[in-house]
């Protein structure tokens, strides 16, 4: 059963990369599915309702920061993006969405400045983040732990 959620999951993430590539929109439609499915993959995953809380505070807490982010820095994401990192946090749960988020940015911001430097248009083109997003989810979700073990050791 979890198995048949997380790969729909993952189907509707390169749904949603492919859409935000080709529009700059994510829609909420698909994001409330995968929240629901997310959700459900929690409930039927969590040992205790302990482990609920704590998933859903650092979902929130993501939420926050990435709202204040796009509130107070202009053209910094979506709000798209913003509700699609929330989402993910409830769908990896901790630490997989932090290293997911390690992978997105690194990966956006590599592109982008590769981008900026081909076309040599500063400060006036959009790139959209969800492909770098779902991208860092999917590698986290496969070998997330692997990675946040690796970074332990590393810090």
């Amino acid at each position: 059963m979890l198995n048949f959620i997380d790969y729909l999951c993952i189907l509707l993430l390169i749904y949603i990369a492919i859409k935000d590539i080709t529009s700059f929109i994510i829609s909420n439609k698909i994001l409330c599915v995968l929240l629901v499915l997310a959700l459900i993959r929690q409930v039927l995953s969590v040992n205790s309702i302990n482990d609920m809380k704590f998933l859903l505070l650092c979902s929130v807490i993501l939420l926050v920061i990435f709202s204040v982010l796009y509130y107070g820095i202009k053209n910094f994401m979506g709000g798209g993006d913003v509700k699609l990192i929330f989402v993910l946090s409830i769908w990896l749960g901790y630490p997989q969405i932090i290293i997911a988020l390690y992978i997105a940015f690194i990966f956006g911001g590599v592109f982008a400045v590769m981008y900026l430097l081909i076309k040599q248009r500063m400060y006036t083109v959009k790139i959209a983040f969800a492909p770098f997003l779902v991208v860092g989810a999917v590698v986290s979700f496969f070998v997330g732990s692997r990675l946040y073990d690796l970074w332990l050791i590393l810090i």
